[in-house]
Formats: structure tokens, sequence, C-alpha cells
């Protein structure tokens, strides 16, 4: 809880930011190196109606997310 009161009040760091766009997106490619990891992948996904080219796209999702958009976020929580 202490650093969520942090980051509401201060921001997310760029170094902070990154770190966890590759920590995201590295174990969702390790994930669909298994039939499993990538069935695990699916469902939710399909469930959430997404198209199956979501698989292709979550990562560019992922790294297209911006600071100012995360700092915006944490400032209407």
């Amino acid at each position: 809880m202490e650093q969520i009161n942090k980051w509401c009040k201060k921001g997310v760091f760029e170094k902070e930011l990154v770190s966890k766009k590759s920590t995201i997106t590295g174990s969702y490619k390790v994930a669909l190196d298994t039939t499993g990891g990538l069935v695990s992948q699916i469902f939710p996904m399909r469930e959430k109606k997404k198209p199956i080219s979501y698989l292709d796209e979550y990562v560019g999702i992922i790294n297209n997310i911006s600071l100012k958009e995360i700092n915006k976020q944490y400032q209407n929580i």
C-alpha cells in the first residue's frame, strides 16, 4: 500500500515503467512457448471477446502504454 501511495503522490518513474513492461511482455512471450501456456492465454482472452489476433497485438499494446497515461490513472485513485 505504501508503494501505491507513493505512486499516487509522485507518479511512476520511466525506469519503473520500462522494467514492468519488460517483465510483462517477457513472461507473456515465454508463456506462449508451450501448448499449455498458449491455452492459458487464449481462454481468458476469448472470455473477454478479444479476437485471436490479440495474441499478436498484446505485446505492442503493452509497449505503447505511456508514462503520462500511467501517471494520469494514478491521479484518479
